[in-house]
């Protein structure tokens, strides 16, 4: 009887010590599975911010690119209006709408006379003479959100000591330029499966 004693405390002492093992991996396991949870909450936290600094960096250059291409014309332009030729203000303007984003020019005197248009339904049109109003307020690069989603629209005057001798409106798709310097993992062309537990 007192084997049976020692052998029934000895079988609760192995079985104690099963159910202290068990659930000691039980706790282990839910433990690892929390940490597991939060280092993907802090990894999609990480990853959403890298990608909204990216989309900010993208838009950025893209938005210079605009700026850099209207502050170039805008100098080679000078000696033409000085010079009074017509014929090369025409060329000048058709040459810059086939640069990549540039989708309007229009060229305005001081006054407000229009010396080129790419549409010149923008000429005769209230989106014209809104245009053509925003665009003679230019005293130096300005730049607001276009009419059309994803297009900035840019204005800077053409001076010659001081004096202003014509101002050019550009419509520049920045939504393009943006896709060209995107990180390519979040390029829109992209699609990237998520990754599955």
């Amino acid at each position: 009887m007192r084997n049976l004693k020692v052998l029934g405390v000895m079988a609760l002492m192995g079985l104690g010590a099963v159910a202290g093992v068990f659930g000691a991996r039980t706790y282990e396991r839910s433990q690892c599975a929390m940490r597991a949870e939060s280092a993907a909450q802090q990894a999609e936290s990480t990853s959403d911010a890298l990608r909204r600094g990216a989309e900010q960096w993208a838009q950025s250059l893209a938005r210079n690119e605009g700026e850099a291409i209207l502050r170039s014309f805008v100098a080679g332009l000078a000696p033409v209006v000085l010079a009074g030729r017509e014929s090369s203000v025409d060329v000048a303007g058709a040459s810059l709408l086939r640069l990549e984003g540039v989708r309007g020019v229009t060229i305005l005197q001081a006054d407000g006379k229009v010396r080129y248009a790419s549409d010149a339904k923008l000429t005769v049109s209230d989106a014209g003479s809104d245009q053509t109003r925003w665009a003679l307020t230019a005293t130096d690069f300005m730049a607001r959100d276009g009419l059309r989603a994803g297009v900035t629209e840019m204005s800077m005057p053409v001076t010659d000591r001081g004096t202003v001798l014509a101002i050019v409106w550009l419509a520049y798709d920045s939504d393009h330029s943006r896709e060209q310097f995107r990180p390519e993992l979040l390029s829109s062309r992209q699609t990237v499966e998520p990754a599955r537990p």
